[in-house]
């Protein structure tokens, strides 16, 4: 539960990004608590944090994070240094996996039917489901 994205190489971890919250982000306080009271605190308060699920290529950075209890999925678009939260009644990058250049991969298992792309039989699949999407 941060507000860092850390770039990760042979050599270790550092971070890359700072995502910032303003006034919404996790305090220091709450992630200072117990796991236990950490839970109550958070459903308190409900403060937006990165969620992991981190990917980048030279154009995007894709992170995963929480908004209201909801795992949302953001971008941000390194020329013009902007944001966008990919929001859509088909949330396409739920699970990302693997991102290069030109692609991105995420996977649905049975716990995201509502999210699925609509495919004809999906809800009889119980298998995970690998897609693929280009940028453009």
């Amino acid at each position: 539960m941060n507000d860092t994205i850390y770039q990760v190489d042979k050599s270790g971890f550092e971070p890359g990004y700072m995502l910032d919250f303003g006034n919404r982000k996790v305090s220091e306080y709450i992630k200072s608590l117990d796991i236990m009271e950490l839970g109550q605190r958070i459903q308190q308060e409900v403060p937006f944090y990165s969620n992991g699920r981190n990917f980048e290529n030279i154009e995007y950075s894709l992170f995963s994070w929480v908004l209201k209890y909801m795992i949302e999925m953001g971008c941000i678009i390194k020329k013009t240094k902007s944001f966008s939260n990919l929001e859509s009644e088909d949330m396409l990058f739920r699970n990302p996996f693997y991102m290069d250049d030109n692609e991105v991969y995420t996977f649905y298992d049975t716990y995201d039917l509502n999210f699925i792309p609509k495919i004809e039989r999906m809800h009889k699949l119980v298998n995970f489901v690998i897609m693929k999407y280009s940028f453009k």
